[in-house]
Parts: structure tokens; sequence; C-alpha cells
């Protein structure tokens, strides 16, 4: 800031450019007669006190020296015919708006108006452009602006992409910024008019350099006034926060929170990733007008469980640039009160899409829109549920709007809003695969986190959703926390599935014996693959993959023979078999059972030759086989008992190790197991 010296040669054009003002809408009011008696034109700082508690207020005062100062230095008149400017600042748009009238020739007007377009040759047309504003209606508009000749100023936020919303027309970019010492300078002697000269080049020589203040904005300036005095002021600056301020391609689009992930990071969403991204390039086709909107797909319906991930996929696709985001839900909607509130609020969600377009309009919690069950409400919902095709069908014909909804159950959806026309993609969001929750953990952790067994963690998180990954992540960090350490993998599988360690220490023995039991068994099928091995509170688990769709008697024997494995290692290593193995419908006797039933009675695998007596799998064809062939059922099971028998018994004492190396660590995958089972194989069968 200059120190009591002439300033720029611009701010004599911002106080010619004020006065004049002044002197048109109250040139008899005092104050302006005091500061045109006064002589002075702007060269001083002080100079620009006189203009205190007149009709230009601080903001406009602002406004109008950022803006004479940046057009004093660009080689085009923004107010010449056929001018097409956009200025960008932080300031407030009617602030900016009010410099612009300043400063205009004084033979043109402002027309800031929709609705109506000057005649008569002597406009100046005002708009704003912000993250409302629709591309398409801007363009509506500037064909209409562009007739007439007369120079266009559209005023813009500086976290606003411009060129998303102008036309390919030739236009200019004025960027207004940033707050310096000069600036600062000129405001403080403004603002503080009747503090000495002395006083006043004080305060201005303790301004820092302008380094500090590329973070200010006109907001904080004007906050920074309300001190009492010039020296209270410069602190203010000088304390203000640095906060880096988002841009619109940074900030998170409206009603919904931001995704963790890209969309084209996402993992186990099979076809619904797929077809959201179909969605958002066939919608930026659309906007390039490489595609007929009749080719772009519309209806886009989620349907997952809670935690699959519905709203994550729409958090993802709202942080796609160059599309805009809405979103809206039915609790949304209804907490605004009564009915007509209800409507009006989702109403106006359909229309802020349409603005925005080319845009995805995201509507969770679909399945709310249903009949209610005892008839207490069923106006309400009757009316909401019209609401809503009303609604729908209202966007289907507009250009530029693709629908996608999210709901928990899809046969709660009434069948007139799930419709094809409505949503002509209804996709269901399936539980991530093990190698899909490796990948999520992975996501969710920190970079520091490294020492985490993403294989181990899947395996337990196996049944689970990507929600329920994040959760075990961040209850895992407070474990941590409590005892001031880095997170572990015992921290995340603890949160998983509870701690097993509560569970007695025998039992945990007897859970482990039994899962190891058939590791081994499966594991000794060279045509098989142990892919893990996990216990948790809720019980046990062994996969094994690489059986065949199609069976055979030997098939269906080694098969049975593995089901056998945990029951045969807890009778080999503890003695006695405990209720593990069977009970419900899913237990290892129950499958053993039915296999032997199938191969009997529904294969015709059995003595009796090529028999049907049922469909394979059912309680009746099990009931008929055992009511009639019972010898041979028990003949089969008694077989597969044997074999397990057969192969387990020689490394007793390899399953002990084992078993004890499972109870340890909850779960065994990736290279310890295929350590353990290469030094535990068992030999093979002769069959």
């Amino acid at each position: 800031m200059p120190e009591n010296k002439q300033t720029s040669i611009w701010t004599v054009t911002a106080h010619t450019k004020i006065l004049e003002y002044l002197v048109d809408v109250g040139s008899e009011e005092p104050l302006t007669e005091l500061a045109v008696e006064s002589g002075l034109t702007g060269k001083e700082p002080m100079d620009f006190a006189v203009f205190n508690g007149n009709e230009v207020k601080l903001g406009h005062f602002i406004a109008v020296l950022m803006l004479c100062r940046r057009l004093s230095s660009v080689s085009f008149d923004m107010y010449s015919h056929k001018a097409i400017t956009c200025v960008c600042s932080d300031l407030q748009s009617r602030d900016l708006t009010r410099a612009i009238t300043i400063t205009a020739p004084a033979d043109q007007y402002i027309q800031s108006s929709n609705l109506h377009y000057s005649d008569v040759g002597d406009a100046i047309h005002c708009r704003t452009l912000d993250k409302r504003t629709s591309a398409i209606r801007t363009e509506a508009e500037f064909s209409d602006l562009l007739s007439t000749g007369e120079p266009i100023i559209y005023i813009a936020d500086t976290t606003v992409l411009v060129e998303k919303l102008i036309p390919p027309c030739p236009y200019e970019i004025v960027v207004l910024g940033p707050i310096d010492r000069e600036i600062i300078g000129l405001v403080l002697a403004f603002e503080y008019p009747d503090e000495t000269t002395v006083a006043a080049i004080a305060a201005l020589k303790d301004l820092p350099e302008d380094q500090q203040f590329e973070h200010i904005t006109p907001f904080d300036l004007i906050c920074a006034c309300r001190a009492k005095d010039p020296v209270g002021a410069i602190d203010y600056l000088i304390r203000c926060p640095n906060t880096p301020k988002q841009t619109e391609d940074d900030e998170d689009k409206p009603d919904i929170a931001e995704s963790v992930v890209p969309l084209d990071q996402l993992v186990g969403y099979g076809d619904a990733k797929i077809a959201a991204q179909d969605m958002l390039n066939a919608l930026a086709c659309y906007k390039r007008g490489e595609l007929a909107w009749a080719d772009v797909p519309r209806g886009l319906l989620l349907i997952g469980a809670p935690g699959t991930g519905k709203t994550e996929l729409a958090r993802a696709m709202s942080r796609t640039g160059g599309i805009s985001f809405v979103a809206g839900s039915f609790s949304e909607w209804q907490k605004r009160g009564h009915l007509g509130d209800f409507l009006r609020a989702m109403s106006n969600t359909f229309e802020e899409a349409k603005k925005n377009s080319p845009s995805v309009l995201f509507i969770d919690e679909m399945d709310s829109f249903q009949k209610d069950a005892d008839g207490k409400n069923s106006s309400y919902d009757t009316k909401a549920v019209k609401g809503i095709l009303e609604q729908l069908d209202g966007i289907r014909g507009c250009e530029g709007v693709g629908v996608v909804a999210a709901a928990n159950n899809l046969e709660r959806i009434p069948a007139a809003i799930r419709r094809s026309g409505r949503f002509d993609n209804i996709v269901t969001i399936p539980l991530p695969e093990r190698s899909d929750l490796a990948v999520i953990f992975k996501q969710h952790l920190k970079r520091q986190e490294t020492d985490i067994d993403l294989q181990a963690c899947s395996v337990q998180a196996l049944g689970k959703t990507g929600a329920d990954c994040a959760a075990a992540v961040r209850k895992g960090r407070a474990i941590a926390r409590r005892t001031k350490r880095q997170l572990t993998t015992s921290d995340i599988l603890h949160s998983l599935n509870g701690d097993f360690r509560n569970l007695s220490e025998d039992l945990r023995f007897r859970m482990s014996v039994h899962e190891c039991g058939h590791a081994l068994l499966g594991n000794s099928y060279q045509e098989l693959t142990v892919e893990f091995l996990r216990i948790s509170e809720q019980g046990g688990e062994c996969r094994i993959t690489g059986q065949e769709m199609v069976h055979t008697a030997a098939t269906m024997h080694r098969d049975r023979t593995i089901l056998m494995g945990g029951r045969m290692a807890e009778i080999l290593l503890l003695g006695t078999p405990s209720s593990g193995s069977g009970g419900d419908h899913d237990s290892d006797l129950a499958k053993i059972a039915i296999s032997a039933a199938n191969e009997a009675g529904s294969f015709g695998f059995g003595q009796n030759g090529a028999i049907w007596l049922g469909a394979s799998n059912s309680e009746a064809l099990l009931r008929d086989v055992y009511n009639c062939n019972l010898p041979e059922v028990t003949e089969l099971i008694a077989a597969a008992e044997v074999e397990a028998r057969r192969r387990l018994e020689p490394i007793v004492a390899r399953l002990t190790v084992m078993a004890k190396s499972l109870m340890e660590t909850s779960v065994l995958t990736g290279d310890r197991l295929t350590e353990l089972l290469s030094e535990h194989a068992a030999p093979d069968a002769v069959v």
C-alpha cells in the first residue's frame, strides 16, 4: 500500500464514477454536495473518505474498486456494442451489479430483467450465472439477447464453470481480484473517515505484504470493517483463516454427501455400475450433440439390501464432471410438512433437475411409495404415489434429465412406478465377492495403515456389505485409539463379527478342528481348492471351490466325504462329535442326507438303476427315498464316514497344528493357508 503518495490512475476513474453516480441519484444531498465541493480526485487514499455515508455502501464501494482496477488493464470495452463479457469474482452479485451500474457510461442503463428487452439500443444486459443456472435456459435467453446487439454482461461466482453455461460464442472473461494492500488501504480510508491523517497513514504502514492477503475475500473485508478502528480491521484480516474455496468440480452436489471412491473405482456393483456409467456416458454424448435424446437411457432403478451401496453409487455419479446432479428422497420431502408440502417439495426437486439439465436426478427410498397395509393412511399414500407418477411422466418429456432411483425391496414399489417406460432398467446390487471386499477395505484405509491383512478381512466380511466394511474400519480405529496404538487386522476382524475370544477356549478349539477337518479333506482332492477358513461368534466356514455342476456317483461320494470331515475331525481329535454338524436344513448332515437321497432316487445312480422318485433336493424325495430305500442311503452315508476317517486318521497331529493356528487368528487364507495345507496334505484315496 502506498504511504501518503498518489495511487494508481485507475483510482481516479473509480473516484470520478462514484461522484458522477452520486450526483445523478441525489445531487442535492448534503453529503453529495460536500463531495463535489471537496475537489478531491482519488489520487490519494484519503480522498475516498468523502464518500462515506452516501448512497454507496461498503459492498458497492469494494466492487467498484475491484471492477475499475481490472477494467483499466484490459484491451476491450465491455460496455461497447456487441460486447459479451463474463465477470467472475467473489463479490455478492447485487454488489457487482451496482458497481456495473456506477461504472457504466451515463447514456446506458442496466437491464437485468429476463422478461423483456430494450428496443432503444442503450441497454446493458446483466445476468447472473450460478449453480442453479441451466445451460439450456441460458442458451435460449442468449439467442434473444444476441439479436439486439446490446452489450451483455454475465456475473458469475469464481466457483462456477462458466464455459458450461455460456453458449459457444465470442466472449471475454474478466476475473476480479485479488484483495491486496492497495484495495484494503482504500477501503480503510473509505470506512474510517474520522481517523486523523496521521493515524490512517500509520495503519496503512502496518499492512503486511500482499501474499498474506491472497485468501481474503470481499466478505472477509466487510467483516473486518466491523472493527472500531483501522488497526482492529487490519488485525482481523491478518488473523482471518485461510479456508480453501471449493470449485464446482470439487464440491459436493446438492443434497448428497461426497463419495469416498470415484465411480470407475467402485467394485462389487456388477451390472449396476455398468448401467450407471452407460447413463452418464450417454448424457455426456447428448450434451455434446453426439446422441439423440431418444437413445439416452433415462430410467435406472437400483435394488439392494441396506448397505449394498445404492447411495454410494449415486454419490460417485454426482462426482462425474460435466453432468449436474440433483437428489431427493421420500423422507426428505415428507419432513417438509403435510401432504401439500410433500408434493411441493417433490415438484421443486424435479424442477431443479430440469433447470440444471443435462442432469441426473437421484430419488432415494422409492419403496416408501406404497399403499398403507391397514388403510389408515390410504388417502395420503395414494396421492403420494399419484404425485411421483405425475412427476416421472412429466420428466420423460424433458430432454436432458436421467432418473436414478434406489430401493431396498422391489416388491414393495407399486407396479405402476416400476413398469417399463418409467424405469426401463432395474438392476439388483449383489453382496460383494471376496475380491471386491479386499478392494473396499483398501479404499477405506488410510495411507499409513499398511499392515492390514486385506485377505483376512475380506474373508471375515463375506456376506456383508460395503457399508459394513467401512463401519468395521471405523470401529477398528476406535478400538485402537483406546490403547493409543495403530489399527491392526485384529481390530477390524473384531469389529466385523465380534470378538470370538468371548467364546470359551474349548469351543473355539472345537470349531477350529471342525473347519480344519473340512479343509484337509478338500485339499486331499487335487481338483479342488481350499479358499479360506474362518470362525466367529456366528459360527465357522470352510470355502472349497472346484466342484462340478454335473455330478457322477464318484463326485457325490467325494462331496459327502468332505462334508463329513468336520464331524470326523472332532471324533478323532476330541473323542466325540458335537451338534455343530447337524440341526438345520443347511447343516453338514442335512446336506449329506440330501446328497444320498439324490443319488439313490433322483439321479439314477442307486442300486435300483435309472429310477426317478422326485425332484432333487426336495423334502418329498428325501421322505420317499428314506421310506423305500433307507438301507442304500444309510450305506452311502456310512461310506462317506469311512472315507473321511481313512483320510484324516493318519494326520491327526497335523490337524492339531492347523486348528491351533485358526483358533489364534480366526481366519486362514492366502500364503499361510497354502503353507499349512501343503504340510498337511492327506494321502490320496483308493476308491
